[in-house]
């Protein structure tokens, strides 16, 4: 504003051009994505379109406040010319009013914009400990507290110290502080660090300089459904308080210290006489550190609540516990992505309130009293919604009209009253096409056809047109009932986003998110491009029990079940290698089985007790063969499915173009712990090199227990692009064949992609006599308490004894192939029913969360 009460009406006399107020970077960005969201490959990479999706909508909303704002501001500089036009300044005082009141808006709108993190506008904890300096920094440390409570207090903040420990002579050893207000993490995450004060003494001759440190830490407070803690994850002792509040008045140990076991978190409260409060206390704190510091890991998956894995137990395709120590495993590791933690943004099933399936009950009595059959009988469909829109996606006004009438049925999705029109959206297996309807068309079937609910089944007919705005259309002309919905889809705008809901309710979840169901049919044709590309080369494909005498192949603790008729123990198969390769000594030199393997171990985002393997033999060949196959297969796989050879997988770059890296096992262990290891290093050797790189081993670890330990934690994490780890030793692969020039290793890979194991092979065991010996090696462990070990197969030698030619074989995981295409972080993504907890049980009024949908209610306006 000017000295002469006016302002210019151009929008560059407010602070809403450039820098956080960049409207037109913004609505630039806006129709970068916009754009890109139209294209048909959008959905190819989930992940990444859920992200474009939200950054979408919140760029949508910044702009059109953006634009209220500027309205504002050139009306208000329009009253201002008018004012100064006519001379009439009684208006004046009311318009300066209008104008701070707009710079209000705009700084607090700027402020929250810059507060735009993901826990920026949750309540905060403000830790506070001392640094080196004894009683000095203990004084410091109790003026930062002070400090913090004072401008909490200037601030409109409401703060409570919850743990106060005071320093022996003066001061504070340690201070917690929650602070609660909107944005509260949000202002003070800034001053987390170390804070140094610097000055000098009155009383020191020599003028020295005294510097007194203090540590700060902001966190946010989360919620109960963010972060999960257990009760088997956290110990409890209570003790005496003695800081505030219990000084002298309390005589009951009311004073409470948690322990995260997993991570060695510690948190402690005594500010309160009530242990019970002091522990609700430390527990909010506790869950909040884990919120924001998570466990870098192995984060126990918050849908499953179940212990979490030993941390050389590996994915359900892989053996647990000492499986690296036991034996060979035919599928690949975990890829090592967790699943992110549910923030305040995933609300739960977001679907309509028990009221409306009343509503829709009612409705299916109106069906009825029409004489329409509520769930259909047959109906003649002559197109599909995917294929139709392909083929008629470039046609012109005149080929459409000379298409002739089509017959489509599917579920209604979405639908727009106009009037005497409406437009609708029906979806069948192969996509969505829009439905437009007159009621000059349908005579009294239009306010039928306007009656169905979201959800509800429908048959029609009509004829091809497209509308202004380009989009493929059915007119309808009759329409047939097909199928009632009785339960609301979830709502439009919010989705289904809860992630345990996702995954429980599946059926609901392919509905309404078009990334998952473009997951599954990747999977689908990933496995169907894995058949021709196998049945190709002259592969057999062939069948194996899945209940088994003996659970051989890998060392993993297996499902036990009975059959009542023979009156024996069987066991789910933990792997079909056994009885794949007496197939080959049967003659069939090249087989394999698409098949799923069970093992009873742990569950977590990585793990599913049961899961899908690839696993095939092939006569004659070695390992370097199948590294060649390998190589081929997935450079098909990715340019068939994806239509090229370079990707993303979560953070990493990948290039799938061969040759890929070739890495032996002892090599990539000398050059992770900076010193020469090998088959032969002892494992008190071991153990201290492992130390030295921050690896604990077992006090009494053997080589062949710390060798995995190590590889695990050290190489693995940097095998990103494609890597083939070979030379393995042969106490981790009893079943595989040793080498020619090293009788300490065996021919055998692991092939590791964005640092997760994708595949494993090696050149087969064909010798029973040795074969015979590694299985009573096995054997032994399983007597010393290893019940991970290989399980000792009578029948298997006695098959090799007839004679098996040359083998070699592999075991592809197909789970984590389908997470790697498709940028998935969880197994539970790429699995259409995972196994989770028991659901727990819901009131009737509690089972429907209303997410505020557009579905009406009976006697909704």
């Amino acid at each position: 504003m000017n000295s002469s009460g006016t302002s210019s009406r151009s929008t560059g006399a407010w602070p809403i051009c450039g820098g956080i107020f960049d409207l037109e970077v913004k609505e630039e960005r806006l129709r970068v994505i916009e754009a890109e969201m139209g294209t048909p490959s959008f959905w190819d990479d989930g992940r990444r379109a859920q992200e474009l999706t939200r950054e979408r909508s919140e760029l949508a909303r910044t702009v059109a406040r953006f634009r209220e704002l500027m309205t504002q501001a050139e009306e208000l500089g329009v009253l201002l010319e008018l004012a100064g036009e006519t001379g009439d300044e009684s208006v004046t005082p009311e318009i300066e009013e209008g104008v701070s009141r707009v710079r209000q808006a705009l700084d607090d709108f700027e402020l929250k914009i810059m507060l735009g993190g993901a826990h920026d506008a949750k309540d905060a904890i403000v830790s506070i400990h001392p640094g080196a300096g004894g009683t000095e920094s203990q004084d410091w440390a109790q003026i930062l507290m002070r400090m913090y409570l004072r401008w909490c207090e200037r601030a409109g903040f409401t703060a409570e110290v919850v743990d106060l420990q005071p320093g022996e002579e003066a001061g504070i050893k340690s201070a917690t502080i929650t602070v609660k207000g909107e944005s509260a993490y949000g202002y003070l995450k800034g001053e987390i660090g170390v804070h140094r004060l610097v000055r000098i003494s009155p009383f020191d001759a020599q003028k020295r300089r005294h510097t007194s440190f203090a540590s700060v830490s902001v966190i946010p407070e989360v919620e109960d459904v963010e972060v999960a803690v257990r009760d088997d994850e956290i110990r409890v002792d209570v003790f005496r308080s003695s800081g505030p509040g219990g000084q002298g008045v309390n005589t009951a140990d009311s004073a409470v210290r948690i322990t995260h076991l997993p991570t060695g978190i510690v948190v402690q409260c005594q500010n309160e006489r009530s242990q019970l409060r002091n522990r609700d206390t430390a527990m909010r704190i506790l869950k909040a550190r884990r919120g924001k510091e998570g466990d870098r890991l192995r984060q126990p998956d918050p849908l499953v609540h179940v212990p979490p894995l030993p941390a050389r137990q590996g994915p359900p395709h892989r053996c647990g516990g000492g499986q690296r120590g036991g034996g060979d495993r035919r599928g690949p590791r975990a890829l090592r992505q967790g699943l992110p933690p549910l923030g305040p943004g995933a609300s739960g099933v977001s679907e309509q309130a028990p009221g409306r399936e009343v509503h829709r009950r009612q409705k299916l009595e109106t069906l009825r009293e029409r004489g329409v059959d509520p769930f259909g009988t047959r109906y003649p469909v002559t197109h599909w919604a995917g294929p139709l829109a392909a083929r008629l996606g470039g046609a012109g006004e005149d080929e459409l009209k000379g298409f002739g009438p089509v017959c489509v049925a599917g579920r209604i999705v979405s639908m727009r009253h106009h009037g005497k029109t409406c437009f609708a959206h029906l979806q069948d297996y192969t996509g969505r096409i829009q439905l437009y309807a007159r009621a000059d068309q349908l005579g009294d079937d239009f306010a039928h056809f306007t009656d169905v609910d979201l959800g509800d089944f429908v048959g029609v007919t009509g004829d091809m047109l497209r509308t202004r705005t380009g989009e493929l259309t059915i007119a309808v002309k009759s329409f047939t009932f097909l199928g009632k919905s009785l339960r609301p889809l979830p709502e439009k705008w919010h989705g289904l986003k809860d992630v345990e809901t996702r995954y429980r309710r599946r059926y609901v979840d392919l509905i309404v998110n078009p990334a998952s169901r473009a997951v599954f049919l990747l999977r689908s044709r990933l496995i169907k491009a894995i058949r021709e590309f196998l049945d190709a080369r002259g592969f057999l494909e062939v069948e194996t029990p899945m209940m088994q005498p003996i659970p051989g192949g890998a060392a993993a603790r297996p499902f036990v079940t009975h059959h009542n008729a023979l009156d024996v123990d069987l066991y789910l198969r933990i792997a079909p290698e056994l009885y794949l390769k007496r197939l080959v000594v049967a003659g069939y030199d090249r087989v394999y089985e698409l098949n799923r393997t069970f093992r009873n171990e742990g569950m977590s985002t990585q793990h599913n007790p049961e899961f899908t393997m690839l696993e095939f033999y092939q006569a004659y060949a070695d390992v370097g063969d199948l590294m060649e196959l390998t190589e081929t297969l997935l450079l098909h796989l990715a340019q068939t499915l994806l239509g090229r050879t370079r990707m993303t997988y979560q953070e990493h770059e990948l290039d799938l173009t061969p040759p890929w890296r070739r890495l032996p096992f002892f090599a990539a262990l000398t050059q992770a712990l900076g010193a020469e290891v090998g088959p032969e290093t002892p494992g008190r050797r071991l153990r201290e090199l492992g130390a030295a790189r921050g690896v604990e081993l077992a006090a009494a670890a053997e080589r062949w227990e710390a060798w995995p330990e190590l590889f695990e934690s050290l190489v693995e994490p940097t095998l990103v692009q494609p890597t083939f780890v070979v030379d393995f030793p042969v106490e981790l692969s009893p079943l595989s064949k040793r080498k020619r020039d090293d009788p300490r290793l065996v021919d055998r890979f692991e092939l590791f992609v964005a640092q997760g194991e994708i595949a494993n092979a090696y050149t087969e065991l064909n010798d029973p006599i040795e074969q015979r010996e590694r299985f009573l090696q096995q054997a032994a462990r399983r007597e010393g308490g290893d019940d991970e070990a290989h399980w000792f197969d009578e029948d298997f030698i006695r098959a090799l004894e007839y004679g098996m030619p040359p083998t070699a074989g592999e075991g592809i995981g197909i789970d984590r192939l389908v997470m790697l295409l498709t940028n998935q972080p969880s197994i539970r993504e790429v699995i259409l029913f995972p196994h989770l907890r028991p659901e727990a049980g819901l009131a009737p009024e509690d089972a429907e969360p209303d997410s505020g949908g557009a579905e009406p209610a009976p006697g909704d306006p």
